[in-house]
């Protein structure tokens, strides 16, 4: 996951993000990280495509930048 990490790190730094959207980013890749991975492994069966998704997944959310109605 470290090869990960650094991608994800990059494309904060392309992106110009903020201090507080890189802190809520991480947050996120925290908390849901895991979870984002062995859901994709477990549909996959491999580590390396499993964390394109979850790096994919991580990046659409940077992109759109959506906003949810409520957290839980």
């Amino acid at each position: 996951m470290a090869a990960f990490s650094l991608r994800f790190a990059a494309a904060l730094h392309e992106k110009q993000a903020s201090r507080e959207a890189h802190a809520e980013l991480t947050r996120l890749f925290e908390r849901y990280g895991n979870a984002v991975f062995r859901a994709a492994y477990a549909c996959l069966h491999n580590k390396s495509d499993a964390e394109d998704v979850m790096q994919d997944t991580f990046l659409q959310y940077l992109r759109t930048n959506p906003v949810f109605e409520s957290v839980r």
